[in-house]
């Protein structure tokens, strides 16, 4: 803060950084930087991804596809509309359940 540093660590009950700041006009910058743990992940999930590109390239095959004996039916507007329904449903109750999870910890 103005070129100083202060002391932060997560709050134990949520998980929040919290700062004493004084009640001046200071300016308070706060960087995410990287770490050597996300540059590690970063570093795995660019490998597998390009593994998996290698790997598809060499497993395609030359031949055409069989052409399929059955074609799946196109879903009714009825069948759709329970689906989204059940979806936002259960979006709705992890909502519900994460709130009152957060308030009674």
């Amino acid at each position: 803060m103005d070129g100083r540093q202060i002391d932060i660590s997560p709050s134990p009950k949520h998980g929040l950084i919290p700062a004493s700041l004084p009640e001046d006009d200071d300016v308070l910058r706060v960087y995410l930087g990287s770490t050597p743990i996300r540059d590690a992940a970063a570093a795995v999930s660019a490998l597998a991804i390009t593994l998996t590109l290698i790997a598809a390239w060499l497993l395609r095959k030359k031949q055409p596809m069989p052409r399929l004996f059955w074609i799946a039916p196109p879903l009714s507007r009825e069948s759709l509309m329970g689906i989204l329904l059940g979806g936002a449903i259960a979006a709705c109750a992890l909502l519900l359940l994460e709130t009152i999870t957060a308030y009674a910890a």
